[in-house]
Parts: C-alpha cells; sequence; structure tokens
C-alpha cells in the first residue's frame, strides 16, 4: 500500500483534500486567467510597425477622417464643418453653405491645398472675388 500512496496521482488528490473549496476555486480562476491572458495575446491581430524613417512628428494641422465622397472641410467657427464637393463650388458659397457663426467679418482665411497655404484677405469677396474650391481643400476661418 505505501507504493500506491507514494504515486503523483495520490499525491495531488491529497493535495487537493487539504484545500479548502474556495482555494480550489481561487487556483481554477487564477489557472483560467492565465490561459486567456496567454490567448489573447496570440489572437491579437500584428499592428504595422513604422519604418526606421518614422517618427513622431508634430502635425500642426486638426486630424481629419477619411470620407468615401469627396468634400471640403470648413475649419473654425461654422455649423457644418464638412461639406460636399461639387463641380461649381466657390469658398463665397462654401462659407454660406458652412453657415459662419461671428457676425464680425472673418480676419483671416486660408486655403489649404495639400502642402500649399493660399491666405485669401476676406475684403477681396466682399468685392466680389470670388476663388474656386477643390476636392480636399481645407479652408480655415480665423474670426
Amino acid at each position: 500500500m505505501a507504493a500506491a500512496d507514494s504515486s503523483p496521482l495520490h499525491k495531488c488528490q491529497r493535495l487537493l483534500i487539504r484545500l479548502s473549496p474556495l482555494q480550489t476555486k481561487l487556483r481554477y480562476v487564477f489557472a483560467l486567467c492565465i490561459i486567456c491572458l496567454a490567448a489573447g495575446g496570440c489572437l491579437r491581430p500584428a499592428r504595422s510597425r513604422p519604418g526606421p524613417q518614422a517618427g513622431p512628428t508634430l502635425e500642426l494641422q486638426p486630424a481629419l477622417p477619411q470620407l468615401s465622397r469627396p468634400v471640403v472641410w470648413m475649419i473654425g467657427p461654422v455649423r457644418r464643418p464638412v461639406l460636399h464637393w461639387r463641380q461649381d463650388l466657390t469658398l463665397a458659397e462654401a462659407i454660406l453653405e458652412a453657415e459662419y457663426l461671428f457676425e464680425p467679418d472673418p480676419r483671416t482665411i486660408l486655403i489649404r491645398r495639400g502642402s500649399i497655404v493660399i491666405p485669401i484677405d476676406p475684403a477681396r469677396l466682399l468685392q466680389g472675388e470670388d476663388f474656386a474650391l477643390l476636392p480636399g481643400d481645407q479652408v480655415e476661418i480665423r474670426p
């Protein structure tokens, strides 16, 4: 009988008998947590790693989401910051459609077209001069 009591199976049974029911449950919960953590690390999709040239950059423009239709972004005190672009959309029409919120005329208007920044004097708009907008243009209105 001594040989049967020294087997690994009997040692485990004696250990489990000595544990209280709460301790046994905690061990199962702990083992389950370890398994879940290990599996979660394996199932997570791989993240793309930046290349060697990528690093922290200072972004001065607000981050704008990508949309399926061509749009013009209005940055500043407007009620509608995203306008659907159309072939004949001009700066004056965009300001009206975006519903500029301040009573005084804007101090400065900037059109950002890719890396190009085009400053517009608001007085030119009031004199009747207008500017065509392209898809993806960002119009910043500063009161």
